[in-house]
């Protein structure tokens, strides 16, 4: 009895909405190794640019952040 309720819990779909199926899809595609020709054609210097980039941050943001300290 307690093997056939085992095995029908495997049977069973795991419940998940479309949207978490396609970030979950996004993630394992990003998370792969690197292609080979790359690190042929950069000379083997590879970047990782994560992280806050203080260049990218719009200037709008930029001034609402040093009104901010200002103030404070």
């Amino acid at each position: 009895m307690i093997e056939e309720v085992r095995s029908d819990a495997f049977l069973q779909p795991s419940h998940k909405s479309l949207y978490k199926k396609l970030k979950l899809a996004k993630a394992q595609n990003i998370n792969r190794p690197l292609p080979q020709w790359i690190r042929l054609r950069t000379g083997n210097t590879i970047r990782d640019v994560t992280g806050d980039v203080p260049s990218l941050t719009s200037k709008r943001e930029r001034s609402i952040c040093s009104q901010d300290k200002a103030q404070g």
